[in-house]
């Protein structure tokens, strides 16, 4: 009992849900390619591209996933790193992510988690991030700006108040350097360019697709603004190629 008390402690956890994954899902019996894309997308979750394993703890809940690491300023970088990296990898597949970056007392092993920490990212993923963003809550904030206040660079202030992890920055940035005078990308930075290109073109088809659907349609809308306020007017927009066309 004591050790699990232990084990119930103070973490950085977020919840985030896969905005249609549910149909994903309702469609795993067409097909077997269908399989494969839901086995991949959750491959993701589970094996972070950057950062050690034993930094980040991952489970998916269905259309969701709880991550966490320990209450600390390499644990927070490890978490809004893993966030960014799975936002972009799931865009490139088609899927939007909406979610919470909370702190509280969590217990997360391999098996189970549950906890406080759980309940109020669950919560603000819910009732408060509403569109296609990752909410990061006042008190890590203020972690943040006392430990490693440089992490706030990674962070966008939406015009109705939250501010939510600024997934599009390593695409910008990407882009910036392609667009240099005479820089010669390598074939790590030529592939990442055709995958961030793909952002574009599935963001495109689901804007199309939502139309008939207004709360889907919102939600688009949402993050089609959020990537043409990031690329237009610059130097690097013909990088990744024109706006998205919204009405």
């Amino acid at each position: 009992m004591t050790d699990e008390l232990i084990l119930y402690e103070n973490r950085y956890c977020a919840f985030v849900d896969i905005l249609g994954f549910r149909e994903l899902v309702a469609r795993l019996s067409a097909s077997a390619e269908n399989v494969r894309t839901l086995r991949s997308l959750l491959q993701k979750v589970h094996e972070p591209r950057e950062f050690s394993p034993q930094q980040i703890r991952a489970q998916s809940i269905s259309d969701a996933v709880a991550l966490s690491t320990d209450a600390t300023m390499d644990g927070i970088s490890a978490l809004l790193g893993t966030l960014t990296i799975l936002a972009v990898d799931l865009l490139a597949e088609g899927y939007l992510v909406r979610g919470a970056v909370v702190k509280g007392p969590l217990f997360h092993d391999e098996r189970m988690v549950f906890g406080k920490a759980l309940v109020d990212a669950y919560h603000l993923e819910t009732e408060v991030a509403k569109f296609p963003r990752i909410v990061v809550v006042r008190e890590v904030r203020e972690d943040i700006l006392k430990g490693k206040p440089d992490l706030m660079a990674k962070l966008k202030q939406a015009p109705d108040g939250p501010m939510y992890i600024d997934v599009l920055a390593p695409v910008v940035r990407l882009a910036k350097r392609l667009s240099a005078p005479y820089y010669k990308p390598n074939d790590a930075e030529r592939k990442l360019h055709l995958r961030f290109s793909q952002i574009k073109d599935r963001l495109q088809t689901r804007f199309e697709e939502s139309m008939d659907e207004p709360r889907h349609f919102e939600k688009v809308q949402w993050f089609a603004r959020y990537w043409n306020k990031s690329v237009s007017g610059t130097d690097y927009q013909k990088v990744l190629g024109a706006s998205l066309n919204f009405f």
